[in-house]
């Protein structure tokens, strides 16, 4: 990526920073799914058009190859400390969109900040985490579970005191914790592209075929894992608050659970990022294939 790999070793108040980064980000793209009974509610809309959304969300990361591009060409930590407020932004002012479309135009948006975040992030954490990378991902995991545990109860909170159309009012929080973070990852990386040295560009391209190559089937193997993983948690969490409120159960209820089922997955991943350090990724990530569609 476009950071140059900085001093060796944990280091863990820069690794602690881009943690934080996701925590915020994450905390508002999460909502999606919680605020979905009542946006089907507000827009007269079917199970299938909510389920739209969470594709809509999610569609922009077909662009994650052309976005590594960019990223290699700039000074990623600026994604890292502005994505979080545009997707807050965005996601605040789904409450007051007058219309589906807009809802969802505003939803793309914020899928376009989330992919510029996600892309660079763990390559800046992998940078600053020395030889225990397992150590820092858990941490930045941990950051995006906690925060897709304390978003339901943050938007649950909001709608009980503003309504869903009052929402907008968490910019302002947004807003500060942006500046907070410019103040902790301003000094993250040295913010220069890697430039090869001695290299023309046709060694550069023959060079890239080649380890494309060679680390094809375990991007292919991971990839795999990744996807299906993701089926399985998507199946349980898109439509959970939906369900929950279609069975007479309060908004705040449905929201409450759904934060406990985010809390499980945010203890998990500091448990496993660590372990994986002990045990071998290739392990953990069998463990985690075969144990997850059991317990589902």
């Amino acid at each position: 990526m476009a950071e140059q790999r900085e001093v060796k070793g944990f280091q863990g108040f820069k690794v602690i920073s881009i943690s934080v980064a996701h925590f915020v980000h994450d905390s508002f793209t999460s909502i999606l799914n919680i605020i979905l009974p009542l946006l089907i509610s507000k827009f007269g809309i079917t199970l299938t058009m909510a389920g739209l959304l969470n594709l809509i969300l999610r569609l922009p990361s077909l662009l994650n190859p052309l976005i590594g591009i960019v990223a290699d060409r700039s000074a990623v930590r600026w994604y890292i400390i502005l994505t979080p407020v545009i997707s807050a932004v965005g996601m605040s002012l789904i409450g007051i969109a007058p219309n589906y479309t807009i809802a969802a135009i505003l939803i793309f948006v914020v899928g376009i900040s989330s992919s510029f975040f996600h892309v660079p992030a763990p390559v800046l954490i992998r940078n600053v985490s020395g030889a225990r990378i397992g150590k820092g991902m858990s941490f930045y995991m941990l950051g995006g579970e906690a925060a897709r545990t304390v978003g339901p109860l943050m938007i649950v909170a909001a709608v009980e005191i503003w309504t869903l159309e009052g929402i907008w009012k968490l910019i302002p929080f947004a807003l500060a914790a942006t500046i907070v973070l410019f103040f902790m990852l301003r000094k993250t990386a040295s913010g220069k592209p890697v430039t090869p040295i001695n290299n023309s560009r046709k060694e550069r391209r023959k060079d890239l075929w080649k380890y494309t190559q060679t680390l094809m089937p375990v991007l292919l193997t991971i990839s795999g894992i990744t996807f299906f993983q993701a089926l399985m948690k998507s199946a349980l969490s898109a439509f959970l608050t939906v369900y929950l409120t279609d069975q007479g159960n309060s908004f705040s209820y449905a929201g409450i659970l759904f934060s406990v089922f985010q809390f499980a997955g945010a203890a998990s991943v500091l448990i496993s990022g660590t372990w994986s350090d002990r045990i071998g990724r290739i392990t953990m990530l069998q463990l985690a294939a075969i144990t997850s569609p059991i317990f589902m």
